[in-house]
């Protein structure tokens, strides 16, 4: 997390319900900027995936690609357009309210979106518009299960 965000917690606008824990506790509240455990991460090692590859050997990245497509109900998708992945919980303060105030322009480009995550019921209402506004295919799913949410 970044050092705004690990103020922006201590607050009752972001904290949900913890920030008074959070501000007691706040000489202990650290994190990894955009923390990534590159060792998990990893296509080289990863075992979720279709295909292992790495960055000199990019045989099983189109596999995945077409692994991920037929997971979601896109296999007759035209595999050469670039697939634009989404996995997060979608707040405002993750930046999703800016993206949708260009979705009808994104809409435009030839993609394939698959979208996977949480959303309260405003953002809800402003993902389930984006397929609409897609002439591409656009998945939508709202997962709670890490294995899922790492393939």
């Amino acid at each position: 997390m970044s050092k705004k965000y690990s103020q922006e917690i201590q607050t009752a606008e972001y904290g949900f319900g913890l920030d008074g824990v959070l501000r007691e506790r706040s000489a202990n509240v650290t994190g990894i900027l955009n923390g990534v455990d590159y060792a998990e991460w990893s296509p080289a090692t990863d075992g979720y995936i279709a295909s292992r590859y790495k960055p000199d050997e990019l045989f099983g990245k189109a596999k995945c690609k077409e692994d991920l497509l037929e997971e979601f109900g896109l296999a007759d998708a035209n595999p050469k357009l670039p697939v634009i992945g989404i996995v997060s919980r979608f707040a405002g303060q993750k930046g999703f309210d800016l993206v949708s105030q260009v979705m009808d322009r994104l809409a435009r480009e030839e993609m394939i979106l698959v979208v996977l995550g949480r959303a309260k019921n405003c953002m809800r209402k402003c993902l389930r518009a984006w397929p609409r506004r897609f002439r591409q295919d656009c998945v939508e799913d709202y997962l709670r299960q890490q294995d899922r949410a790492q393939n």
